[in-house]
C-alpha cells in the first residue's frame, strides 16, 4: 500500500531509538501523555507486568517499569 493511499489518521512519524524494544503483546492498555506513549501490561508468552514509556524525543528507547504482577484485558484512564 502506498502512502498515497493510507488513510491520513494511520500515518505515523517513525523515531530511531537505541533502547531495548519490549516484548510484543496484546491486551494491554495504552495512552499518549504530554506526548510519550505509556503501553501497560498485557500477555504475550505471560502476563507482563510492567510499565513501558515512549518519549519519540529521546533516542535512548523506552523506560521500562516492572510492577509486582502481570496485567491484562484491561482499561487505562486518564483523570486531569
Amino acid at each position: 500500500m502506498s502512502p498515497a493511499t493510507i488513510p491520513e489518521c494511520v500515518l505515523v512519524d517513525f523515531h530511531k531509538s537505541e533502547g531495548t524494544v519490549p516484548p510484543g503483546r496484546w491486551g494491554h492498555s495504552a495512552a499518549v501523555i504530554n506526548d510519550r506513549l505509556y503501553v501497560f501490561g498485557g500477555e504475550g508468552d505471560q502476563a507482563f507486568g510492567d510499565l513501558n514509556v515512549y518519549d519519540p524525543g529521546d533516542s535512548a528507547g523506552p523506560s521500562h517499569f516492572s510492577l509486582q504482577r502481570g496485567r491484562a484485558k484491561f482499561t487505562l484512564g486518564l483523570l486531569s
